[in-house]
C-alpha cells in the first residue's frame, strides 16, 4: 500500500520481464490538486474581505436655521425662478412674481426643457451689470408630483452648478393661479 503525500508525483514502475522483449515501462503521474484549490479558496476570502462594497449616498440637502430670524429674505424679481414639477411630469415655471396665469409656462424634464430653461436663466443674470445677482432657483412641488420629479430637479440644480435654491410651500399667489396643483 503506497501512501501519497499533497503533490508529490508516483514516479514508481513495476517493470515487466517477457522473455526476448525489452518494453519501456509507464511511469504513473497523479497530483493532488488539493493545496491548490485551498489557495484558490484563501485568495477568493481575501479579496472579497477586502474589496470595498460600494457605500450608499445620501443626497445632500441644506435647510435653513429657523432660530435665527424670522424675517424674509429679499430677493430680486429679474433673479428668481420657481419651478412647480406637477403630473405627468410637467414642470410649471415663472419668473418672478406671477401676476397673471399668462407668466405661467411650462416645461418638460429634458435638456432642451429644464437645462436649457435654467441656462438661459443664468446667462440673463449674468448679462445685468450688477455682479452681486445670482440666480436663485424655488422649487414647490405640487401634490401630484413624484419624488422622482423631485430628484431629477435637483440632479440639474447640481449638474449646472446653481448654487442658491431652496423648497417652499405653495403661497396664496401660486394657489390662485394653478388651482389643479395643489388640494
Amino acid at each position: 500500500m503506497k501512501f501519497y503525500t499533497m503533490a508529490t508525483i508516483d514516479q514508481s514502475s513495476s517493470p515487466r520481464r517477457d522473455k526476448g522483449v525489452k518494453k519501456m515501462s509507464r511511469k504513473s503521474t497523479t497530483v493532488d490538486l488539493t493545496p491548490m484549490v485551498d489557495l484558490g479558496f484563501l485568495l477568493i476570502t481575501f479579496f472579497v474581505l477586502t474589496t470595498s462594497m460600494s457605500k450608499p449616498r445620501v443626497l445632500p440637502l441644506v435647510e435653513p436655521n429657523d432660530s435665527i430670524d424670522d424675517a424674509p429674505t429679499e430677493v430680486c424679481a429679474s433673479c428668481a425662478l420657481t419651478l412647480i414639477p406637477a403630473a405627468d411630469r410637467t414642470i410649471y415655471y415663472y419668473e418672478g412674481i406671477p401676476r397673471d396665469i399668462a407668466d405661467i409656462k411650462t416645461t418638460s424634464f429634458d435638456a432642451s426643457g429644464l437645462r436649457a430653461l435654467i441656462l438661459q436663466k443664468r446667462q440673463a443674470i449674468a448679462s445685468m451689470a450688477d455682479t452681486t445677482r445670482h440666480l436663485i432657483l424655488i422649487v414647490k412641488p405640487g401634490d401630484e408630483s413624484s419624488m422622482q420629479d423631485f430628484t431629477d430637479i435637483v440632479d440639474e440644480v447640481l449638474i449646472n452648478d446653481v448654487r442658491r435654491y431652496f423648497i417652499a410651500e405653495p403661497d396664496a399667489v401660486d394657489q390662485q393661479l394653478l388651482p389643479g396643483i395643489w388640494h
